[in-house]
């Protein structure tokens, strides 16, 4: 039977192009792990990466990245829109064909030992990763981001890596490892550079009416999606509303679901004067 599973590091750099080859290029050419795809946004300052193929060799692909990441990336000088608490901020699992769940979290976790171990780049665990229930969800890993994490570290001890540390890496941070199912982001830009129409009265904006009280319920949402507010693209001059994020496809397919944000945020922005124009699908699917 094929092994096979998907990793999707994050890397916070979108605009420096020699940069984002060099990254690209130490995950390629590993044997039994190809780099499917590439996507960089200049305002976000951030770069997905989806590796697929055997675990071990795409384990070793994400380690190549992350050691790479480590040092190009100086997040001390590092601006952009997306939350980030290092030069690799993400480095997430998922299994694809023959790799239950529990294989990768196993992985996850040692991929997690061999980056502090080989770059001394602390690593937190999420969602099914987690060791603490606390730090299942990425937003709670990531609250305050590098700027406030680094110094909150020293601190406060319930905020410490869960390996290495307790200090961050000066320039590279720390990266969250985590192990998950698909993942699926729809974003839509408001014809607009005015970021308030996309953040204006919070509780009839369609981003939070998307957002979950709790992982167990729905709130006109999709079980398992997330939302973040609305931000400026000053790279194209409009405004973002940053979309759900669906982790379970079993009651409906993506599209279905897709349907009720995109006429929600039709009627958000005619009301605010800002119609929605460009939507971004950023889908992982089977292969």
């Amino acid at each position: 039977m094929r092994r096979l599973i998907e990793c999707v590091p994050n890397f916070s750099e979108g605009r420096d192009h020699k940069k984002i080859e060099a990254l690209v290029a130490a995950m390629s050419g590993i044997k039994g792990a190809r780099v499917l795809d590439l996507h960089s946004d200049p305002d976000h300052n951030r770069s997905v990466v989806t590796l697929a193929g055997e675990p071990e060799p795409v384990a070793q692909a994400a380690l190549r990245g992350v050691g790479t990441a480590a040092e190009l990336i100086d997040l001390r000088l590092h601006r952009g829109e997306h939350p980030r608490i290092g030069a690799t901020d993400v480095l997430p699992f998922v299994p694809v064909e023959g790799v239950t769940m529990e294989n990768c979290v196993a992985l996850a976790r040692q991929t997690g030992q061999e980056i502090w171990a080989r770059y001394k780049v602390p690593v937190y665990f999420y969602e099914e990763a987690a060791l603490r229930p606390e730090r299942k969800r990425l937003e709670s890993v990531r609250s305050g981001e590098f700027e406030y994490l680094r110094d909150e570290v020293l601190r406060n001890a319930d905020r410490a890596p869960d390996i290495g540390g307790p200090r961050l890496h000066p320039s590279a941070g720390a990266v969250a490892v985590g192990a998950r199912k698909f993942l699926i982001a729809y974003n839509i830009n408001l014809d607009t550079p005015d970021v308030s129409v996309a953040k204006k009265d919070r509780s009839h904006d369609s981003s939070f009416e998307w957002r979950p009280a709790a992982r167990e319920g729905y709130r006109h949402r999709a079980k398992g999606s997330q939302a973040r507010a609305g931000f400026h693209e000053p790279y194209r001059f409009r405004a973002d509303l940053d979309s759900p994020r669906f982790r379970s496809c079993a009651a409906r397919s993506p599209a279905q679901r897709l349907l009720d944000p995109e006429q929600r945020n039709r009627r958000l922005g005619a009301a605010q004067g800002a119609w929605p124009g460009r939507r971004r699908l950023l889908a992982a699917g089977k292969f």
